[in-house]
């Protein structure tokens, strides 16, 4: 019923949105290449910590395409950092990579698949779940003394990949705040394979145990902040227990 209605659509005036957003990645494979880092240096007394924590910003326009279902769709170019750093007899190291995205995001209430809605607001009813294909490039890095690794005498380690990655969420539209609206949101987002070129050797300086710099089955998991520009008008937040109502 959904892809149904999706074939009638009714644009409006897009609203820009941004995104400050937190993310934790799970992956035991890239762990073990930060492992592999500390377990042949035990002399240093710092060690690297596993890549899980990331910190980005996502800027996007919603699309209402239709209206009387409360369908939007979220356009949207996404980027993250994750970094691990170490400081061992006056030499710093660091690696870690910078993940850039586009996506486009498919936003409703569940009771949109049955039914009509009704006293939402400009980007739809007050709590939504959303679905986001996406397309993601890793620009890994590795850095001694603050200085990019030499892969050779005139060539900075920086291979770029993609992967494909999909993400399901959820949040809750909730206040407004003249213009903008104030969105606290959380996702899973899966990547079923992801890959960083010659990562395992740019690290470790070897890659003597045969490791795949290929990942299967990552996981991040996401929550963020996400502030929406709309025109000033009357909406739902003026009327309180609607919004949700069909």
């Amino acid at each position: 019923m959904l892809i149904g209605v999706l074939c009638i659509p009714h644009i409006s005036f897009a609203q820009p949105s941004v995104l400050f957003g937190y993310s934790n990645l799970r992956s035991p494979e890239l762990d073990k290449v930060i492992q592999l880092y500390n377990f042949s240096r035990p002399w240093q007394e710092n060690k690297l910590v596993p890549l899980m924590n990331g910190y980005g910003i996502n800027a996007g326009w919603f699309w209402k395409i239709q209206k009387a279902r409360q369908i939007h769709l979220l356009p949207e170019l996404g980027y993250m950092r994750f970094g691990t750093s170490a400081e061992n007899f006056d030499r710093s190291y660091a690696a870690g990579f910078h993940k850039f995205s586009v996506g486009v995001g498919l936003r409703f209430h569940p009771k949109s698949l049955i039914k009509t809605l009704q006293n939402a607001g400009v980007i739809g009813t007050r709590w939504f779940v959303s679905i986001v294909p996406a397309y993601s490039f890793y620009l890994p890095y590795v850095r001694i003394n603050k200085e990019a690794l030499m892969v050779s005498e005139n060539i900075k380690y920086r291979e770029l990949t993609s992967s494909f990655c999909l993400s399901l969420g959820t949040g809750y539209n909730v206040t407004s705040i003249g213009r903008f609206i104030i969105t606290p949101e959380i996702s899973a987002t899966w990547f079923p394979s992801m890959e960083l070129g010659n990562f395992i050797t740019a690290v470790n300086g070897h890659n003597i145990t045969g490791m795949s710099n290929k990942f299967s089955n990552v996981l991040f998991l996401n929550a963020g902040l996400r502030i929406t520009m709309v025109k000033l008008h009357s909406n739902w937040w003026d009327r309180p227990r609607e919004g949700d109502h069909g």
